[in-house]
């Protein structure tokens, strides 16, 4: 292998490392997410009006439809990632000029 091809190696290497980085954090703010939506509309479950629920949680409707629209984002770029990770990586041996 030559110095170019090494180098390369080496940039994909980061970059994957990075998407990885990336992904536990998207996964996290998935969780933290999913978790305030479920004590909000558990709450709202339990009639609890929505200046309680601000007062306990910061939360109001607008911030929980916000929360939902991000948390829909992120699933949809997961899902997005996922099918981009099955398939195949393209390959110089087999390029076509």
């Amino acid at each position: 292998h030559n110095y170019k091809e090494k180098q390369g190696g080496k940039h994909m290497i980061r970059a994957l490392d990075e998407l990885r980085m990336e992904g536990r954090m998207e996964g996290r703010m998935e969780g933290e997410l999913k978790s305030k939506i479920a004590i909000v509309e558990s709450m709202r479950n339990n009639n609890y009006d929505w200046r309680s629920i601000y007062q306990v949680t910061g939360i109001d409707s607008d911030r929980l439809e916000e929360m939902k629209a991000e948390l829909l984002r992120i699933q949809t770029l997961s899902l997005v990632a996922a099918d981009a990770m099955k398939q195949p990586i393209y390959s110089r041996q087999h390029a076509k000029y």
